[in-house]
């Protein structure tokens, strides 16, 4: 057991946030962790890693467990740069090799204690990954996003998104016992989804993650904590299990909740008809039942949810928008070129591409919001646009929510502009609050609900689900799926992708190529490619099945004399290869050897060591093969 927590409570403002939340996180475990924002995902994150006290119950760690927490407080050198920046973590690795190249100077002495001391300090170098740090670091930044030439760029110079990714490689790369993420996949590409996806997988401690990317809980998570009222329920299944057992769950609640209610108003029928006439002490008794009665609550999926379709004005013609031979550039610096697409009406296409191959810049470019450098940008007939920018460019932050939709509908009453916003979960005094004042999550449903006023017929949208929780993002995808005209969307939500778009365009150097279905089938086809451009193997031999019935054939004396030859070639080829194995031992035992010729050696050794083992396993298949012939 890595983490035990018992009876977690904690309040703001004398607002219950967890209340008798516990959890135990073992070795090897993954959980996710869901719910809707504002629920206490974080709260009990933050109290997990000891950033925040709880009001009351505890928090108990094995002995020697360390955790690794995805804080939202960045610790980053501006001054440094990147690749850097990723070492700083293996500070006390550096700090080992300095010493070791000092000691390298002072063997000239021939000192026993300096020699001792550095075959001492050497080994544990090694057993620490001494040799290997420099060659995971940038692995590890090259999945999460980082090219070779940013490796170079200063810490300082990086945007909000590639600081946030590069504190979540230096989390990884320290290889905690337990890691706490708090949405690791914000502000990564699809290409450093997947491979985080891939990292976490192997990861052999323990996980606890939230997350709202339905595709990364559903391949990690071997187990579901929903937080809901305060509360932490834990669903012992991955998330298709979740999501069988939280609806099974709920539906009998609800008939719980419902039966309830029908006898409380029974009750209270009852009670109000004979509080004063001859039944009066079976009235009084029935209230005192009620006082007692322990209330059954309305599950989450009873409560209002932001419920909304899209509609179109009128339908386009039939070509919606081509984009031919795009370019554009910032400051001399190419972003995108040879861009050409078609969409037709009614095709839903998601563009993807690697963070800062230029999506949002290209969408812009589509709504004529900047203009190409070269290239056109043309509409067929009757298209009326609706463009949903992920900065929110389209809400003033000093209006409210009410100011926001009578800017649209300037004619609307004030209960006409409430009961339309209360489809998107504003309700009451919550249609006057300030966009500045908002979360992200009620920003994107407010820009949502202006967008749905629109009626346009063709959506450009920019990251939709980002700060949207599960239910939300359900909802929008209904929505969409049920949405006549066109849209061109930008999205890192796989799910999401795969649930709506019936195009992908992908974005590369060379422009932007097109595939005709969803996510998944882009993903098929990617491997096929990948697969395709791998040099083929020759078939394996086939096995040899032994069997009592049948003799196996005899060698004839030509394949006998060949595989004596091949026996004497290999013999050869192992005898050079332990020589040379143990030249290179004694070269890296060497008190004189250097660290950059000690790296140099380790590797060679590796190869060395790789190339015996295949040599042993084909001399002894030789040899099996020779002696059963002589059986």
């Amino acid at each position: 057991m890595l983490l035990a927590a018992e009876n977690i409570n904690k309040e703001y403002s004398a607002k219950p946030v967890l209340q008798g939340v516990s959890l135990r996180i073992k070795r090897g475990e993954k959980i996710g962790l869901v719910g809707a924002n504002g629920s206490g995902k974080t709260t009990l994150l933050r109290i997990l890693a000891g950033e925040l006290e709880p009001d009351s119950g505890t928090v108990s760690l094995a002995k020697g467990c360390r955790i690794g927490y995805q804080s939202q407080k960045l610790s980053l050198s501006p001054a440094v740069d990147v690749l850097a920046e990723g070492l700083s973590v293996f500070a006390d690795l550096a700090a080992m090799e300095k010493e070791l190249r000092q000691l390298e100077l002072a063997l000239a002495d021939n000192e026993p204690s300096v020699l001792a001391q550095y075959a001492q300090l050497s080994q544990e170098f090694e057993e620490r990954g001494g040799y290997s740090y420099p060659a995971r670091t940038r692995s590890i930044l090259r999945g999460l996003g980082f090219s070779e030439e940013e490796f170079s760029q200063r810490v300082g110079t990086l945007s909000g998104g590639q600081q946030n990714r590069l504190a979540l490689a230096k989390l990884l790369l320290t290889a905690p016992d337990l890691l706490l993420l708090d949405e690791p996949t914000n502000h990564l590409d699809i290409a450093a989804i997947n491979w985080l996806e891939s990292f976490l997988l192997s990861f052999s401690g323990g996980l606890l993650m939230v997350s709202h990317d339905r595709r990364l809980l559903a391949a990690l998570a071997d187990s579901v904590g929903e937080m809901e009222n305060t509360d932490l329920r834990l669903y012992p299944g991955n998330y298709p299990f979740f999501l069988r057992e939280r609806q099974l769950r709920r539906d009998k609640q609800m008939k719980e909740y419902l039966a309830q209610q029908e006898y409380i108003k029974r009750t209270q029928d009852f009670i109000a008809r004979n509080i004063e006439g001859q039944k009066t002490k079976q009235a009084q008794s029935r209230r005192r039942d009620l006082e007692k009665l322990v209330p059954v609550q309305a599950p989450s999926a009873a409560l209002p949810k932001a419920g909304f379709k899209f509609e179109q004005r009128r339908p386009s013609g039939r070509h919606v928008l081509s984009c031919r031979d795009l370019t554009k550039s910032y400051g001399g610096r190419t972003i995108f070129k040879n861009v050409n697409f078609q969409l037709e009406r009614g095709e839903k296409a998601g563009l993807i591409g690697p963070n800062g191959c230029g999506k949002t810049t290209l969408l812009e470019l589509v709504c004529r919001r900047q203009q190409p450098d070269a290239g056109s940008v043309s509409y067929g007939h009757y298209v009326e646009m609706g463009y949903y920018s992920q900065m929110r460019e389209d809400l003033k932050k000093d209006y409210t929510a009410a100011q926001e939709i009578w800017a649209e509908r300037p004619l609307w009453t004030r209960g006409e502009v409430q009961s339309f916003l209360a489809r998107f979960l504003f309700r009451g005094e919550e249609a006057f609050k300030q966009v500045k004042l908002m979360s992200g999550g009620e920003a994107s449903r407010l820009a949502l609900a202006k967008l749905l006023l629109g009626k346009a017929n063709f959506l450009v949208l920019d990251e939709p689900t980002n700060h949207l929780d599960l239910d939300s993002r359900g909802v929008l995808e209904e929505a969409l799926l049920g949405f006549p005209g066109t849209a061109l969307i930008v999205s890192h939500d796989r799910w999401f992708l795969n649930a709506v778009s019936d195009i992908t365009l992908e974005m590369t150097p060379e422009g932007v190529e097109r595939f005709s279905g969803n996510y998944d089938y882009w993903l098929a086809k990617t491997k096929e490619r990948e697969a395709a451009a791998e040099p083929t193997l020759p078939p394996p031999a086939p096995a040899r099945v032994k069997s009592e019935e049948k003799t196996p054939s005899r060698l004839s004396p030509n394949e006998v004399f060949r595989r004596q030859q091949r026996l004497a070639q290999l013999e050869k080829e192992i005898t050079g290869a332990e020589e040379r194995q143990n030249a290179l031992s004694l070269e890296l035992a060497a008190p004189q050897t250097g660290h950059e010729e000690r790296l140099r050696l380790s590797l060679e050794l590796q190869e060395v060591q790789h190339l015996l083992a295949r040599s042993y396993r084909e001399w002894e298949a030789v040899a099996n093969e020779l002696e059963e012939n002589q059986q």
